[in-house]
């Protein structure tokens, strides 16, 4: 079951940025067309991207559990050729009923370019408060040339008409001074797989056989569709009136019925698989979103710092899809 699981969210990652098309009603569909157009000719961009989380869990009427977080980072990626760049700073804490908090912070930098030899090199760093430590990793040749491929066969593929309903809102947005259309959708647990599945069905041939491979059955689909039944994901995107441009995009999960989760939680507390009397878990969630504002009008320079390169530790060259899915897998 974790295997599956853990292959229908790596299908959702790899195919993420298949799914920002629709057809909607007519005005909509005529914006979302002309921002599809637009997005594929897009070089360079940058983004800011915040996400918080506020959770509560209550057992019996009494809170035991509080999960507080946020990310704030900065992304910027030039794809001629290839390059990327990611700053992140995380900050968490949990409290747990009568034992305290635990929390703490880090700061992350990654920087993803082609060496001299046109194969790819991640260089990372992380500093969790006892300065950064920096590491880097080569992609092979072989692999190198997948990731391309996919890049040229996702820049050319045509975006399938999926099952997602965009109404135009009645009033714009301003957008760091640009004017733009408010689009909005709504989405249920079913709709988003209905998505995934359209995306996966007409891509599959851009899709390495690794991860085609971990795509869950429809049993799986619906044993955990049962647990995420009550979810609702509100999308708006704010595309510019003049570039059709996406300048914004918020995702949170306003409105949704957390009550079959929570008892999920609670068999799992209980530790009896289901088969005993499970406590009565609440689950509340105050915060959940995701915060996207892009830049293309800031000039993209990606370039290694001579002291990052001396000071990362090589760490070799990555394996193959098929082992990082497994080396993924064990970590679930």
């Amino acid at each position: 079951m974790k295997k599956k699981l853990f292959g229908l969210l790596l299908a959702a990652f790899t195919c993420g940025t298949m799914v920002m098309g629709a057809s909607a009603a007519e005005t909509a569909d005529e914006i979302m067309a002309k921002y599809k157009e637009a997005s594929a000719a897009v070089e360079e961009v940058s983004a800011t991207v915040d996400m918080n989380a506020d959770i509560q869990l209550s057992m019996e009427g009494q809170t035991f559990m509080s999960l507080t977080g946020n990310a704030a980072m900065n992304v910027a990626v030039d794809m001629d050729p290839l390059a990327i760049m990611e700053t992140a700073t995380m900050t968490g804490n949990m409290e747990m009923g009568g034992e305290g908090s635990q929390g703490g912070s880090l700061n992350m930098t990654m920087y993803m370019q082609p060496d001299e030899n046109g194969a790819f090199a991640i260089y990372a760093g992380v500093d969790m408060g006892e300065g950064i430590e920096w590491m880097k990793q080569a992609m092979g040749e072989e692999e190198t040339a997948k990731l391309m491929e996919m890049i040229e066969q996702a820049k050319s593929a045509q975006m399938p008409d999926l099952p997602v309903a965009f109404e135009l809102a009645a009033e714009g947005a301003d957008v760091n001074g640009t004017d733009c259309y408010v689009l909005n959708a709504t989405l249920t647990w079913t709709d988003l797989m209905n998505v995934l599945t359209t995306v996966i069905e007409q891509n599959k041939d851009q899709l390495p056989e690794e991860v085609v491979s971990q795509i869950p059955d429809a049993e799986t689909l619906n044993m955990v569709g049962a647990m995420f039944s009550g979810l609702k994901f509100n999308i708006q995107l704010s595309i510019a009136k003049d570039t059709y441009l996406p300048m914004r995009a918020y995702i949170d999960m306003e409105g949704s019925d957390w009550v079959t989760l929570g008892a999920v939680v609670g068999s799992l507390v209980a530790g009896d698989g289901g088969e005993g009397s499970a406590p009565n878990i609440g689950l509340d969630v105050n915060s959940l979103y995701m915060d996207y504002v892009y830049d293309y009008s800031t000039p993209v320079e990606i370039v290694v710092p001579d002291d990052v390169k001396a000071a990362a530790q090589d760490m070799g060259e990555m394996g193959d899809y098929g082992e990082l899915v497994e080396e993924l897998e064990s970590e679930f």
